[in-house]
This record gives C-alpha cells, sequence and structure tokens, in this order.
C-alpha cells in the first residue's frame, strides 16, 4: 500500500503526523508538503492522510472526494479531545465526521472512557443554546448565512429566549489565508468572549443547536436534546434534524451504543505510532 501523508506547516500537529507516519512499514508512506501538492497535483497513493482543512488541507481533501480517492481526514476527537496527554484525535475515512452509527463492541469505551456517564434525558425549561461554525467552517461548507437560516428555522417552531454562544477562538478565513496558501496559525484569529462558561449555558440549555460543533457531543453526554441544522456531525445518529420537534424531542435509547462507536472512531497519540489508528480507521 502506498499512503500519502501531509505536513502541516506547524511544529506542534507536525509530531501527530510523524507519529502517525510511524505506523507503517518502511517505505510504505511517504510525506508531502502543500507546495509540492500545488506543484506536481496529487502524488500517486493507495490513501491519502492530513490534519484539518487549514493551510492547504481544504485543496487535498476536496479533490480526494471529487474524485473519488480514498482519504483520511484527522481532526479534533469526539470524547476528551484538545491538545492534552494522551491526544485523542479522530480519524475519519472519506468524510469529515462519522455520521452513521456502526455496531461496536464495548471493550475500548469501558477501557478508555469509563469516567464518560450518560447523564438521564432532561426536561429543561430555559433557553435554547446555539453554536454557530466558525468561520472556517463557514467558508469549507459555503454556508455564511448559516446563522440567520438558523435563527429562522428555530423561530418557526418556539419563542423560547435563545442564547448564541461562538467558539472562543475563530480564525478569520479567506481565499487565500488558511486554505489556499499556508500560513502561520491559518489566518488573523478572533478571540470571542462568552459571558459564561460553556457548562453554565448547558446547564440552563432547553436544547441545543449547532453544525458541527462537539458542543453536541457534550450537550446528548448531559441529556440535553440536540439539533443540527444542515450540519455534520458525530452526534447525528442521537441528534434531531426535525425542528418540528424542538418543543417535544425524542429521547434516543441508542447514546450507549454511539458512545462504544465514537471509541472505535478515535484514537491516542500513542495508537498513531503502533499503526492502531489507520488498521482500525481503514476497516
Amino acid at each position: 500500500m502506498k499512503v500519502a501523508l501531509y505536513r502541516t506547516g506547524r511544529p506542534f500537529t507536525e509530531k501527530f503526523m510523524e507519529n502517525f507516519a510511524n505506523g507503517f512499514t518502511m517505505g510504505e508512506s511517504k510525506f508531502y508538503t502543500y507546495e509540492q501538492y500545488k506543484q506536481n497535483g496529487l502524488p500517486n497513493a493507495d490513501i491519502h492522510c492530513f490534519f484539518g482543512i487549514l493551510r492547504g488541507m481544504s485543496e487535498i481533501f476536496l479533490e480526494c472526494q471529487q474524485k473519488g480517492i480514498d482519504h483520511m481526514y484527522i481532526d479534533h476527537a469526539y470524547l476528551k479531545g484538545g491538545y492534552n496527554s494522551p491526544f485523542w484525535f479522530r480519524i475519519v475515512k472519506n468524510g469529515h465526521c462519522h455520521l452513521k452509527l456502526i455496531d461496536r463492541p464495548d471493550d475500548r469505551f469501558k477501557q478508555y472512557f469509563q469516567d464518560v456517564k450518560l447523564q438521564p434525558w432532561r426536561n429543561t425549561d430555559g433557553h435554547i443554546l446555539v453554536c454557530p461554525p466558525t468561520n472556517a467552517m463557514l467558508e469549507w461548507f459555503k454556508i455564511p448565512n448559516w446563522y440567520e437560516e438558523t435563527i429562522t428555522e428555530i423561530r418557526k417552531h418556539t419563542s423560547r429566549p435563545i442564547k448564541v454562544r461562538e467558539k472562543p477562538f475563530n480564525p478569520k478565513i479567506d481565499n487565500l489565508l488558511g486554505f489556499g496558501l499556508p500560513t502561520k496559525g491559518g489566518g488573523t484569529a478572533k478571540k470571542v468572549r462568552n459571558d459564561s462558561s460553556l457548562q453554565e449555558d448547558l446547564d440552563n440549555a432547553h436544547s441545543v443547536v449547532t453544525f458541527n460543533s462537539q458542543v453536541a457531543t457534550d450537550a446528548v453526554i448531559q441529556g440535553i436534546p440536540t439539533f443540527i441544522y444542515g450540519g455534520v456531525n458525530g452526534a447525528l445518529p442521537v441528534a434531531h434534524t426535525d425542528f418540528s420537534k424542538i418543543e417535544d424531542p425524542i429521547h434516543f435509547d441508542n447514546r450507549q451504543q454511539w458512545l462504544n462507536h465514537l471509541a472505535y472512531c478515535q484514537f491516542t497519540d500513542s495508537e498513531f505510532r503502533a499503526g492502531i489508528a489507520f488498521s482500525i480507521s481503514n476497516q
């Protein structure tokens, strides 16, 4: 098998791709830069693996999708995400998120996520928490009016108060910064100040509405009905897309099965090095 790996242009995330490369046998994988891709096109490989969509990776992602070429997308994990040891990341073959629920054994969940406790579904008479996509996602998915359209859809079905919570770190993106050309940090960043913590907003929420935010996963685990408007989200198997149900949401009974599935969709840095991450993701 020939595996094409792409350098991230950032020392911190570069090390994770280096470790991912260590999971292959000698000569099986080769690194390429964005500049090489722009000059020569996609290299001849059975599968292309890249981290995130910034610094030109979105172009590689899109070309693979358009041509039906196998690829693996690496990004933040669903459970225990963030850049903290043991460094969990999701790996999606031929997609951005895992949208379909696959029946998985519970061994990985029990081994790594026993402290993730499902809370009973609740009926809180509170606000609707809206978590919009970042600028990068608005550009990538071509949804510039997501916020306005989402609020309009919510208002068709409820008069509950709406609270909007933006992601605290929100890079500003255009066709040249962060997508077309590799840049340091992927463009200028907008720091958003929220007047309360995420957990405080969730504690008082009747429901959560988002596109691709990982807040959806947190909300479902805490028993908060979650709605996805036009989005790609790992919580989709246990979330609503029909907003007419926002005042009387369904309480999905397959949340543990969903958690078992997510445990097979994300991997630690050490599993990158051992080849376990690629092996499971490529099944």
